[in-house]
């Protein structure tokens, strides 16, 4: 079990270095977010920063277990793994792209001959 309050002061200045000005522990974030109306991006979210009266809070949950951040850090290289992908499977897509509009273009080309005889 990780207990977040263990990294406050690590939190505290990275939060300075992005204006957000409080922190706030919380048992558990999901039922935190349901009794104050913020809305979570992704199921077993963590962390949320939400915006109040000018500030930043950083609301954080106060015990999370292993396996849940193992999980999440697997996830995050699953993740950017295929953000890392991306520009290839764009060049792919281009080249049967390409390779579907000669295809069609021969097709036609073949056609007209036929249909001339």
């Amino acid at each position: 079990m990780i207990l977040a309050e263990d990294y406050e002061s690590l939190l505290r200045n990275l939060g300075i270095e992005y204006f957000i000005q409080n922190i706030l522990f919380v048992p558990d974030l999901a039922s935190w977010a349901m009794e104050n109306s913020v809305g979570l991006s992704e199921p077993g979210q963590l962390m949320k920063l939400v915006p109040s009266d000018n500030e930043m809070t950083m609301v954080i949950q106060s015990e999370i277990p292993d396996e849940t951040l193992d999980n999440l850090i697997i996830s995050l290289g699953v993740r950017w793994s295929l953000k890392d992908m991306l520009p290839i499977f764009k060049t792919i897509k281009q080249h049967k792209k390409a390779h579907s509009f000669y295809f069609l273009k021969r097709i036609r080309a073949i056609t007209k001959r036929l249909c001339r005889r």
